[in-house]
């Protein structure tokens, strides 16, 4: 651009100059020539500069493109993802005397990895593909005091690939993010969540919905922390299906028809 205004500028520097000189042999014709031909030259200088500004600004806006779906989608195919029992067995050796607050499946650095968040704040990272442990990032998790950890040689009843399917069919037009396998309200769900920010948390245990969110953050299904709504939190009441029965002494806190040793959903009834 500073070469196309310097051009011009000597295009009107010329023609003045050769206007006030009488002497200088050149007719009005010759004159109008020389206009129209720098002129010309002009016009195509700033045609290829333009060019090549918007083929720059082009790539340069593919290429943030493709940043962004690298960071912040998972692909679409994870028939060949490890499960997760398989990579909880390569982690037993690095998670040492730590407990295991929650496990990601997401994409970092253009690699789709298993990151298991511990009690000590540190972060391990495998490849989801092959099991390999990757060290990705020297970072520590903050404020993980108030984290439930998962509870300890946890297996889970269906698959990431069985969750992210029941979550999908909720969400179908959305694009997937990552898949956290946490403890939300006393149960282990994976929290299956999307591009768009809406989530779908599903029940580890049963694969049922234990909560769905818009992509404004609302609510469509919630987890009911009052399950008898007598106002007292399911945490700290101890007849929770308001029975009569103390929650020590009932089989069967939240009268779902289960008995709670082999409810993982107990306590959590959904609404």
């Amino acid at each position: 651009m500073v070469k196309l205004v310097y051009l011009i500028n000597s295009v009107k520097n010329f023609v003045m100059k050769t206007m006030k000189n009488d002497q200088s042999g050149f007719g009005h014709v010759e004159i109008l020539i020389v206009i129209v031909v720098l002129t010309a030259v002009s016009f195509a200088a700033w045609r290829l500069i333009s060019a090549k500004n918007g083929a720059s600004n082009n790539q340069a806006s593919i290429s943030s493109q493709e940043d962004q779906t690298t960071i912040d989608e998972l692909p679409t195919d994870l028939s060949a993802l490890k499960s997760l029992e398989e990579i909880q067995v390569l982690a037993d050796a690095d998670v040492a005397d730590s407990s295991v607050l929650g496990i990601e499946l997401e994409s970092e650095d253009g690699k789709t990895v298993y990151v298991f968040h511990l009690s000590n704040g540190s972060i391990l990272f495998y490849d989801a593909f092959t099991g390999e442990k990757l060290q990705l990032t020297d970072d520590n998790d903050d404020d993980i005091e108030d984290i439930e950890a998962l509870p300890a040689n946890f297996v889970a009843s269906i698959t990431i690939q069985e969750a992210i399917i029941i979550a999908q069919e909720k969400r179908p037009d959305s694009k997937l993010n990552k898949v956290e396998l946490e403890v939300e309200d006393g149960v282990i769900v994976y929290s299956v969540r999307f591009t768009d920010d809406s989530r779908v948390d599903v029940s580890a245990a049963d694969g049922s919905i234990q909560r769905l969110k818009d992509e404004s953050g609302e609510d469509i299904i919630g987890v009911d922390n009052d399950f008898d709504d007598d106002g007292v939190n399911n945490t700290e009441d101890d007849d929770d299906d308001d029975d009569g029965v103390s929650d020590s002494d009932d089989s069967d806190d939240d009268n779902d028809g289960t008995d709670d040793d082999d409810d993982n959903s107990d306590n959590s009834g959904s609404n």
